[in-house]
């Protein structure tokens, strides 16, 4: 799979601090470099697609948020973005590829179709066979071959981002 670049890879650091420091204008530095939540603040985008714009960029969304947030958390504490002109060489972030997992909750109202198999000499005792096995723990209906399933209904409930499962792949 190929990873998604910014274009902010591409430009040079003289224009990387400008568009950083038109950042800081519209937003504080020092709580982008804090915010492990950044991404999720709409004044933080739309400081970037301002100053985006300031340096002649559009920016794309998401990719160029997160290269100019990265770079910031890199630089914050070894960069003055208080001067006019860059005093130094920015710290670039590099992109890596990750996996996560998320969780939906749901009710769902749901028709499921067991077969089973099972002996018996009488037809009419098969149900109540059952109904004893169930009642002693020998038989489970779900231990059957699954031969039909009808969805009716659902609501999801829930929507939970499982933190734990963020895995580096490349």
């Amino acid at each position: 799979m190929n990873m998604e670049r910014s274009q902010l890879e591409n430009i040079g650091n003289t224009q990387l601090f400008f568009l950083i420091k038109s950042i800081a204008n519209e937003h504080s530095l020092s709580d982008i470099y804090r915010d492990i939540y950044i991404m999720d603040d709409n004044s933080f985008i739309s400081a970037c697609d301002d100053a985006g714009k300031i340096v002649g960029l559009e920016l794309d969304f998401a990719i160029d948020h997160n290269y100019l947030a990265a770079t910031i958390k890199l630089n914050y504490s070894d960069f003055d973005f208080s001067t006019s002109k860059p005093t130094g060489t920015l710290k670039r972030p590099e992109a890596h590829l990750y996996r996560f997992d998320i969780d939906e909750y749901r009710i769902e109202h749901v028709r499921r179709t067991y077969s089973h198999e099972m002996t018996s000499y009488s037809k009419e005792l098969i149900k109540s066979t059952v109904d004893s096995m169930e009642n002693e723990g020998t038989f489970d209906y779900y231990d059957g071959d699954e031969i039909d399933v009808d969805y009716y209904d659902g609501e999801t409930t829930d929507v939970k981002f499982d933190k734990d499962s963020i895995r580096l792949i490349e």
